[in-house]
């Protein structure tokens, strides 16, 4: 099993803790921006994207679907159907937020760029989160966002909420979850988890 992506987090993220948690052999395998311009360029990936995942020679696309992939192969996905539907509508709500924020980062003109997020944090991301709390809330106040323990809906909005409340993102403030306090204790509950579920 090879997966492919730049060495950052990213898409890639909850994918290798999936597999570390599972304790899944697999090869992190890292390419440059310059290396996937490259084989994009040539048809490397199916859709000019990463992450990808070797199965042997098959490579395998979309990061939700590789990531309930080894889910299901680490006990990380549910066996119940309802609970399976409520982890992948978390998946695709947060898969959201890359589309939502995905145009600031191509954005070159920096005053553009703040700009941006400054309308993305006072709108449509706020709307989002206001979303994602919902889902979270009909969980409970354990901290999970199905169930009872983490799982890939876990592995994933913790992801996506330490990015965009991480200060990495210039434009869009840390306190953008404050607002939501059953997302920051989803973020800071699942980030707990992880780290001790992976080292």
């Amino acid at each position: 099993l090879k997966l492919i992506y730049f060495p950052i987090g990213g898409r890639a993220a909850p994918i290798r803790n999936a597999f570390k948690i599972g304790k899944i052999e697999f090869e992190d395998s890292h390419v440059s921006f310059a290396e996937f311009g490259e084989a994009k360029a040539a048809g490397a990936y199916n859709f000019g994207a990463l992450p990808v995942l070797y199965i042997g020679d098959e490579q395998i696309t979309q990061s939700n679907a590789i990531l309930t992939w080894v889910g299901r192969q680490a006990n990380l996905y549910p066996t119940d159907i309802k609970q399976a539907l409520y982890v992948d509508e978390v998946l695709s709500a947060i898969e959201d937020a890359y589309g939502l924020i995905g145009p600031t980062i191509r954005e070159q003109d920096p005053e553009k760029r703040l700009q941006m997020r400054k309308e993305l944090a006072e709108g449509k991301l706020k709307s989002w989160l206001a979303g994602v709390s919902k889902l979270a809330a009909r969980n409970g106040d354990n901290g999970y966002f199905v169930g009872n323990s983490g799982n890939v809906a876990d592995l994933k909005a913790n992801a996506v909420l330490t990015w965009i409340s991480g200060g990495i993102l210039d434009g869009i403030p840390k306190t953008i979850l404050d607002e939501f306090p059953n997302l920051v204790k989803a973020r800071d509950t699942s980030s707990k988890w992880i780290e001790e579920a992976t080292s």
